[in-house]
């Protein structure tokens, strides 16, 4: 039977999964994420949520004339803009919801269920969507990250939750400089970051890859 892991569990970035050799590990686990997409009305799910520590999640796409879930294996971010405060839930943590910083608009490199490389731009609830999904494969859950919100929030002024939320983006700076120190000091991670940031020049036009003729 397929269950949703313990949140707790779940604390280091997935790895990412080589469809050479493990296709069929792949298949098995979009089939389980999308099985209990739709037994449970689910919008995204990774696979470390159901317990396989893999770079794979899956989105639900809804159009009035069908139902589709789309598998994204390996996803990278490879660009983004905008950025907007949310309020976002969690289906490894029930019952409850949380202000959470997002890009409006993400690129992002994958590999589908076929094996091919693809690489789109993402915007809005989609994105949102995907950024989540993101998190957890690299082991960053909402409440991690999110300011929690109850009824207690929803009936202060419209003062008390600016002042609120400008506290709360001040310590979002602050996490997000250590944790670009964190990176700048880890060698893999370095690498990772770097190479984001070239891919992302690359499609913003800034930086040319001239072929080599020889």
């Amino acid at each position: 039977m397929i269950k949703l892991v313990d949140r707790d569990t779940i604390v280091d970035r997935a790895e990412e999964i080589d469809l050479t050799k493990d296709f069929k590990l792949a298949q098995k686990i979009v089939f389980e994420l999308g099985s209990y997409m739709n037994r449970h009305n689910i919008g995204a799910l990774s696979a470390p949520q159901i317990g396989y520590p893999y770079r794979i999640f899956c989105v639900l796409y809804k159009t009035k004339k069908k139902t589709d879930i789309k598998a994204y294996i390996n996803p990278i971010i490879t660009s983004t803009s905008g950025f907007i405060l949310i309020r976002q839930k969690c289906d490894s943590i029930p019952g409850k919801e949380f202000i959470h910083p997002r890009y409006t608009k993400i690129g992002m490199s994958f590999l589908d269920i076929d094996k091919e490389s693809k690489g789109f731009d993402f915007v809005g609830q989609t994105a949102f969507a995907m950024e989540q999904m993101l998190d957890i494969l690299d082991g960053i859950w909402i409440d991690e990250m999110g300011l929690e919100v109850d009824h207690l929030f929803d009936e202060a002024s419209e003062e008390e939750k600016n002042q609120l939320l400008q506290a709360y983006v001040t310590q979002l700076r602050i996490y997000g400089n250590r944790l670009n120190r964190s990176i700048d000091e880890d060698p893999d991670l370095k690498r990772i970051k770097d190479a984001v940031a070239y891919m992302q020049s690359v499609r913003e036009g800034k930086t040319v890859v001239e072929r080599v003729v020889e």
